[in-house]
């Protein structure tokens, strides 16, 4: 059916079987699930047809379309975290050599951090702690 162009400029139009129908090289095809039919955008002979086709032949799940869109994603961003860290790993070494860290033994690290023992410090929560602490210097004695 021709909806739209041709020698008679109206639209609606049963042009016959399509076996018979003939269109130019330039065309576009476009498929509407609403009414199960394809429309032919014909530039070259300036129509737009549309072919109705059987309710069998565009029966289709919508439930299934976008996971088989989704997996590959999801899988592709795994994979590619998996090959990351993998990289990251093997490169580490190269990256950050081992004489980065010397400087950072235990024995030298609180040195700047030891306690004067001749000074005291003012302590603001005496009697909580006097509290906490009794009853388990109870149990030490």
């Amino acid at each position: 059916t021709t909806i739209a162009g041709g020698p008679s400029k109206k639209g609606d139009r049963a042009d016959g079987p399509g076996r018979d129908a003939t269109f130019s090289d330039n065309f576009d095809l476009t498929f509407v699930p609403d009414t199960c039919a394809l429309l032919i955008v014909d530039h070259g002979h300036r129509l737009i047809r549309q072919i109705s086709l059987k309710q069998e032949n565009c029966v289709h799940s919508e439930s299934g379309a976008g996971v088989n869109f989704v997996w590959p994603w999801i899988a592709a961003v795994v994979f590619s975290c998996w090959a990351g860290l993998l990289v990251g790993f093997i490169i580490r070494p190269y990256i950050m050599p081992n004489e980065v860290f010397k400087f950072l033994n235990i024995n030298k690290s609180w040195m700047c951090y030891l306690m004067n023992l001749g000074r005291q410090t003012r302590m603001h929560c005496f009697d909580n702690r006097s509290a906490v602490a009794s009853p388990a210097l109870k149990y030490l004695r």
